[in-house]
């Protein structure tokens, strides 16, 4: 697996999860499997769910995730709006 387990790799990686507005997954839940996950925020402004994507690493290359991006983030920000009583 590819799970980081140092310190200051994880805190790299969850700085650059914020700014970018996703989360990528390269084999480190499970051997094979890639994914993406992008924040889903409630009324309050706290993340409230997510939406993700996942599949075999073998159809998940990064220009792939790359063109996935976009419509992931798009998604979860329409979520987000919908659930803003405002």
């Amino acid at each position: 697996m590819n799970t980081i387990t140092d310190m200051s790799q994880l805190r790299a990686e969850l700085q650059q999860i914020r700014r970018d507005g996703y989360a990528s997954d390269f084999e480190e839940q499970e051997e094979g499997v890639r994914c993406l996950a992008a924040p889903v925020f409630g009324p309050d402004g706290n993340i409230f769910a997510a939406t993700s994507v996942s599949g075999p690493a073998s159809r998940l290359d990064q220009g792939r995730m790359d063109a996935i991006v976009p419509s992931l983030k798009r998604i979860s920000a329409n979520l987000s709006n919908a659930l803003d009583p405002a």
